[in-house]
């Protein structure tokens, strides 16, 4: 995930675009996964990523840490699944933003990328 921030952080500095991330949980991680979640929100804190938005869980956990360590105007919202998620999607991702969409394939987040996709192909 660090790595995968970290290339969204680079790639929307190089295109002078704003980058979002929408996540959902990471699975399978057990007894370390609040603690994983929690190190996940102080990386997109550290990688100044200003839009992210998830859903209730473990996810949550992420964003609340990243808005404890973030920046004061990040936008970040968290859904209670991800068909309200989905349903949200315009009012938060521009047509020119770089968006790295990432979840634990349990969390169906396909639908995110379909509906990403259906806006702005």
């Amino acid at each position: 995930m660090e790595n995968a921030l970290q290339s969204l952080a680079l790639v929307a500095e190089q295109k002078k675009r704003r980058p979002v991330f929408i996540f959902g949980k990471m699975g399978e991680l057990g007894g370390e996964s609040q603690r994983l979640h929690i190190e996940l929100g102080r990386q997109i804190a550290e990688h100044k990523i200003p839009v992210f938005l998830t859903i209730a869980g473990d996810a949550a956990i992420a964003a609340e840490t990243a808005r404890k360590f973030g920046r004061s105007d990040n936008v970040s919202t968290v859904f209670s699944n991800v068909e309200e998620l989905v349903d949200n999607l315009r009012k938060f991702v521009k047509a020119d933003d770089i968006v790295l969409v990432k979840a634990s394939r349990s969390q169906r987040f396909e639908k995110v990328v379909d509906k990403l996709k259906g806006l702005f192909a």
